[in-house]
């Protein structure tokens, strides 16, 4: 049997940590506001299906994972080649 949501926690955890990590800042800026708008979307979603704790225990997940996940994208953005233009064209 397939459980709803037994990896959804991870979705979510996932999305936001490789964001913070791997975003340049000029683009996590400029990206911030459409990004936190669909989490909260994608929250209610969840919620109004029956996952809206598998989802919470992902961003809570994300909160935890946060310091490291800076200290990470120190080296990340040191070695980064492609510039956040480049970036952000590839995400259109």
């Amino acid at each position: 049997g397939r459980q709803p949501g037994r990896f959804g926690h991870l979705i979510v955890r996932n999305q936001i940590i490789v964001v913070l990590k791997n975003f340049p800042a000029a683009l996590l800026v400029r990206c911030l506001p459409r990004m936190l708008f669909f989490q909260v979307k994608w929250l209610l979603f969840d919620m109004l299906h029956g996952l809206g704790r598998p989802h919470l225990r992902g961003l809570a997940g994300a909160v935890r994972m946060a310091p490291g996940a800076l200290r990470k994208r120190r080296a990340i953005q040191r070695a980064r080649s492609a510039s956040a233009r480049a970036l952000e064209r590839a995400l259109q």
